[in-house]
């Protein structure tokens, strides 16, 4: 996959891989907990390599940790400051949200979106799982798609269905798993579960069929410079863009 220039500057500067790779796997998705040996497992890299990066994540604040049995869990700190620009870093660095604003944002008739499979858990496999809640034009959607698969050249598979149709759906399509990106209606008595899904309430909300997620206005470039000196300065103490491991 060629990367975008947000991927670009993001592997430029952060030149830990095992680093990048948790933090799509913790910044994409919120509620993603996970395993040191699951994690191992599941990013191809040695138990030592991802260790180390977790507690440097940690000591820095952008994960927190709990005890379980005798290993412990891990996840994002969502009440760190750095959280909702990670959030956005990520998802521009996966072409997400590209598909929010070429796709999404053009349809018109969405009332709920959300990707599942393996994005849903932070993994750029570069198949994109969208399933989209409304009364969609199949065309001019597959119009839209094409164009956004070349744009960030990831291929977008999509599943339209009726608000009637989700709910016979839920448990197969694990929505208590999935990531919302975007509600223009209140949808919480459809899709709620056990693990009802959740949207960060610091995000902007939607107002009619506008996404979660608003473009910035700043140019993207120095966006993600800043985001990244932020979160690099986090991990070393130092003002420093460049990271000292090389995993």
């Amino acid at each position: 996959m060629l990367p975008n220039r947000a991927g670009f500057m993001l592997s430029s500067l952060i030149t830990s891989k095992t680093r990048i790779k948790l933090l799509l796997k913790f910044f994409l998705n919120q509620e993603t907990q996970a395993y040191l040996r699951s994690l191992s497992d599941e990013l191809g890299e040695s138990s030592n390599a991802v260790r180390v990066e977790l507690n440097r994540l940690t000591k820095a604040g952008l994960l927190e940790s709990e005890d379980s049995g005798r290993t412990k869990l891990y996840r994002a700190n969502t009440k760190h400051a750095l959280f909702p620009e990670l959030h956005s870093l990520v998802k521009k660095y996966m072409g997400i949200d590209q598909v929010i604003e070429r796709v999404l944002s053009q349809l018109g008739t969405v009332e709920l979106a959300f990707i599942t499979g393996e994005y849903a858990k932070g993994i750029d496999s570069g198949i994109i799982d969208l399933v989209i809640v409304g009364t969609i034009n199949r065309d001019y959607l597959n119009t839209l798609i094409e164009k956004v698969e070349t744009a960030i050249s990831r291929k977008v598979r999509v599943l339209v269905l009726r608000r009637d149709e989700l709910e016979p759906l839920k448990e197969k399509l694990k929505l208590e798993k999935s990531l919302v990106v975007w509600n223009a209606k209140d949808m919480s008595s459809v899709i709620k579960t056990d693990g009802q899904i959740k949207i960060d309430p610091r995000l902007p909300q939607p107002v009619g069929n506008e996404p979660i997620n608003k473009p910035t206005d700043k140019p993207a470039t120095k966006l993600v410079k800043k985001i990244i000196r932020k979160v690099q300065g986090k991990m070393t103490g130092k003002k420093s863009v460049l990271s000292k491991s090389h995993h």
